[in-house]
């Protein structure tokens, strides 16, 4: 299940904006071969959910997710939606629970 939260966080990132700004590069990828990479996805969750210090993904993520959350992508690109879409779908189906958590965690920020 926490491999699924850095999952959604690294979807979640890509797909968003901060502060009116475009994420890196990454947001205009498809995400497909990112959630592949377990030891990826497993490192940023933990820095997501604040178990485990974040390399700068991991920080951008926890920038963009409550913009994510909160405003429910109406910033994002086409590119950047499906990919929060992709992400959600892939958590539901794959770690319940998960989207759950990340989602109580950023709406309160």
């Amino acid at each position: 299940m926490q491999t699924s939260a850095v999952i959604l966080v690294v979807t979640l990132g890509l797909a968003a904006l901060t502060s009116g700004q475009q994420l890196p590069s990454l947001g205009a990828r498809d995400i497909s071969q990112l959630l592949k990479d377990s030891q990826l996805v497993k490192r940023e969750i933990d820095c997501v959910l604040q178990r485990a210090a974040c390399d700068r993904l991991g920080k951008s993520l926890m920038r963009a997710i409550p913009e994510v959350i909160t405003n429910k992508c109406r910033r994002c690109t086409p590119t950047q939606l499906a990919n929060v879409n992709k992400l959600k779908a892939f958590l539901h189906q794959n770690y319940p629970g998960v989207w759950e958590q990340v989602e109580s965690k950023y709406s309160k920020a």
